[in-house]
């Protein structure tokens, strides 16, 4: 309300402000992101760069654990892989007539003379010719892999520490070599941002301090703008109270500084950092108190009609309800009323219930409320007035008499007046 009556002074300073609060919120939450403490950055960084060390170190390739466990189970069975290789060995081999390489080179030699003389035989010979290089072929192959498994017999102590070292590291950063490997670039990625944030982080605090000084200074010059806006305030609402037969009534806007802890959520708030309230002491001798805390409903229908009547045109409430505004009032007060009703009707809608001949014949539109009883039951009946209507209801509320000619006339002017 404080901000509608000064708007023309309020508004620009109010708009400065909600600009500079909206850059310092960008800038905390920017300075929030990078970490807004320093030793804690550190701390992330000192953590961040172990992990990556770790990870580096260990040097952990894709899959290498199914190829480590895979090697594990063939150097758990070594004495009995080697001896199936000898055995195969000797098999294929030439050191016994029995040995599949004598039978072999044997029934090579028992075909030359026979293939001389068939080209079938001669093929089949040829096959066994290759078969017989084929066979040489797969001892070596065996020879080779019978020497590589027997190499180290420390192998495998050293496949079941790297299989432990690859499980601790899935312990901590992933359940597979994938994981891991997408986490330590996950983790250089951050040391990258936090390592070039230092920088930033000292330009985004400097700019909150600035920014501090400025809102600093636009709060104090909206505070001492309200405050002289609300002594106008006062003495127009005031002015207005004393036309409708409120002449002891004292108004005051408060304008009070908030409460602003240390919390950086709260330190500048929405529309500044003022407490408005309002304060009205109706009667002499009365202590001043909250408006909302007016008893009567009278008085609480006349101070809004003082209050809407100041701010007719900046308030921006489409409807307007008075009740019982013409408690306790007669003659010229009614009458003021009656016009102070007309003039913040031209800006929205009003809606008031009243006995009051005079204020009733302002209205553009009128309706009677009635109630009525039927089987037990009350029930309230709304209807609209038309032109002899309405001046049959003007005459009931100036005598009490519908059909009163002198009331119905008297009627008919307030009416023709307005």
């Amino acid at each position: 309300m404080l901000d509608a009556y000064g708007k023309a002074d309020i508004e620009p300073l109010l708009a400065t402000y909600e600009s500079l609060r909206k850059q310092w919120l960008m800038t905390v939450e920017a300075i929030d992101t990078l970490g807004n403490n320093p030793q804690e950055r550190a701390r992330q960084l000192e953590i961040l760069h172990y992990q990556s060390n770790e990870i580096r170190t260990a040097d952990v390739k894709a899959g290498e654990e199914d190829i480590l466990k895979q090697r594990a189970r063939v150097l758990g069975a070594k004495e009995r892989i080697l001896h199936d290789l000898e055995t195969v060995h000797h098999i294929l081999g030439q050191d016994d007539e029995q040995a599949v390489g004598s039978l072999l080179q044997r029934a090579l030699e028992t075909l030359d003379y026979s293939a001389y003389y068939s080209q079938k035989l001669k093929a089949s010979r040829e096959r066994l010719l290759n078969l017989t290089s084929e066979m040489a072929e797969i001892k070596a192959e065996l020879l080779d892999y019978a020497r590589r498994l027997d190499v180290d017999s420390r192998e495998l102590l050293l496949i079941q520490d790297r299989i432990d070292l690859i499980n601790e590291l899935k312990r901590k950063y992933g359940s597979d070599e994938m994981e891991i490997l997408a986490f330590a670039s996950r983790v250089e990625d951050e040391i990258k941002r936090l390592e070039a944030s230092a920088e930033d982080f000292r330009k985004l605090k400097e700019k909150q301090l600035q920014l501090d000084i400025e809102l600093k200074e636009i709060a104090e010059q909206l505070h001492n703008v309200r405050s002289m806006q609300a002594k106008k305030l006062d003495a127009a609402i005031k002015n207005e109270l004393l036309d409708l037969d409120m002449p002891h009534v004292q108004f005051v806007t408060k304008v009070e500084l908030t409460d602003r802890d240390n919390n950086l959520a709260s330190r500048w708030p929405d529309k500044g950092t003022d407490n408005v309230s309002f304060m009205i002491s109706p009667n002499l001798g009365e202590p001043l108190k909250p408006l909302a805390q007016i008893a009567s409903g009278g008085e609480a229908s006349r101070v809004l009609l003082a209050i809407k009547t100041v701010l007719a045109s900046v308030d921006k409430i489409p409807v307007l309800i008075f009740d019982e505004i013409d408690s306790g009032i007669s003659g010229k007060t009614t009458d003021s009323i009656a016009q102070k009703l007309k003039t913040i009707a031209e800006s929205c809608q009003v809606l008031c219930v009243t006995h009051s001949a005079q204020i009733a014949a302002r209205a553009d539109t009128h309706y009677l409320i009635s109630k009525n009883v039927h089987s037990g039951r009350t029930s309230t009946k709304l209807q609209i007035l038309e032109a002899e209507q309405r001046i049959a209801e003007i005459s009931r509320l100036l005598s009490g008499q519908p059909s009163d000619p002198v009331s119905r006339k008297l009627a008919g002017q307030l009416l023709s007046r307005h």
